[in-house]
């Protein structure tokens, strides 16, 4: 009851400040917002099918000195699979308040975590780092060649994020890669094809099994906007059990922001 109850206040707290701002004489500077996430299915059964993501719903509120943003965000993420769920299942919401410098963010956040596998559910806060940074290697008014074949680019980027949780079911947490891609032709339907090299991790220091692991990828992918989908071939150590597998793994990838003050003012009707 406390918790629906304190979930409902967080709600009603973010909503009024979206409706009501406007007639403040502070207004928010925007109203950012974005959704990411994966769908995955490892071809040797031992995580299966798979999903990971969030849906995340920000109040920016002022810049700060040193073009630093401060914010206060509603949340709901989700980590699920259909094999070895135990330690590695999660899902739940968030309220928290962040704070961005260029490509990173940084905050705290409380939030109500279910762990099916567990049998467990927390309520606690939580310290954070992220980040997501995409550059082309290959300046635009170059035209670079791989083994004499023109390339179209060059993407390289990473994402990661650090955690520590304060009821230590998952402790200190660092997940995230590093991927460099050849972008090598573009199809009908504005659709990239592109190969890639990458090293991915995942890692916390309670309730480690079938939850830590690590290792380097090849692939290949066809990429439309924000939304990406292909195949790679994974080299994955899992020190705690341990093993190691090597198989293919099929995935979709997708990304979408917005600012619900841009869209507004696009819908308003001209005075």
């Amino acid at each position: 009851m406390t918790r629906l109850l304190i979930l409902r206040l967080s709600a009603w707290l973010a909503l009024s400040g979206c409706l009501l701002a406007p007639a403040w004489s502070f207004s928010p500077e925007g109203y950012p917002g974005s959704t990411w996430g994966n769908g995955t299915r490892d071809l040797n059964g031992f995580e299966g099918y798979g999903t990971q993501g969030k849906v995340h719903q920000s109040i920016q509120w002022l810049t700060l000195p040193g073009a630093i943003t401060a914010k206060t965000f509603a949340a709901y993420r989700w980590r699920i699979r259909t094999q070895n769920r135990n330690f590695y299942d999660a899902r739940g919401p968030a309220v928290g308040v962040e704070f961005t410098k260029s490509f990173v963010d940084f905050g705290a956040d409380f939030s109500w975590q279910r762990f099916p596998g567990l049998n467990r559910t927390s309520e606690d806060f939580q310290l954070f780092v992220t980040w997501y940074k995409r550059v082309n290697l290959l300046e635009k008014s170059s035209q670079a060649n791989i083994f004499g074949l023109p390339i179209l680019g060059l993407p390289l980027s990473t994402w990661g994020r650090l955690s520590h949780d304060l009821n230590n079911i998952e402790g200190d947490g660092a997940q995230g890669f590093v991927a460099q891609g050849v972008e090598w032709f573009r199809m009908p339907g504005d659709i990239v094809f592109r190969t890639l090299a990458s090293y991915r991790w995942r890692f916390r220091s309670e309730n480690r099994q079938y939850y830590n692991t690590h290792g380097p990828a090849v692939g290949v992918e066809l990429g439309r906007k924000t939304v990406d989908v292909g195949v790679e071939f994974i080299w994955r150590r899992y020190p705690e059990l341990p093993r190691s597998s090597r198989d293919f793994q099929l995935y979709l990838t997708w990304y979408f922001d917005w600012d619900l003050k841009n869209l507004a003012s696009r819908t308003s009707p001209n005075p």
